[in-house]
């Protein structure tokens, strides 16, 4: 995080055993796509502060360890579908 990183987030990821995604505090825009559902492994998910709007993949928790943990924080953007849980900060 916090390389002023500006564009879009690639979609292009197909490294299915990738644990971390960590590109918090830059300028992201766009959508996160659809293709992040298939990182199954993921166990840290960390976009906040960015600018990023659109729907969150609905698959992207298909991994519970990502969806109950305190490193997954999608919170100052802009998605129409935020879970609650993930409207505030975790730590």
């Amino acid at each position: 995080g916090n390389n002023l990183l500006t564009g879009t987030l690639p979609s292009n990821i197909s490294y299915q055993y990738f644990k971390v995604l960590s590109v918090h505090n830059n300028l992201l825009t766009g959508e996160i796509p659809i293709s992040y559902s298939n990182l199954s492994r993921l166990e840290e998910l960390r976009l906040n502060n960015n600018k990023l709007s659109g729907t969150i993949p609905d698959n992207i928790f298909n991994n519970n360890d990502l969806l109950f943990s305190s490193k997954c924080d999608l919170t100052n953007n802009y998605f129409d579908n935020c879970p609650f849980s993930f409207s505030i900060t975790r730590s």
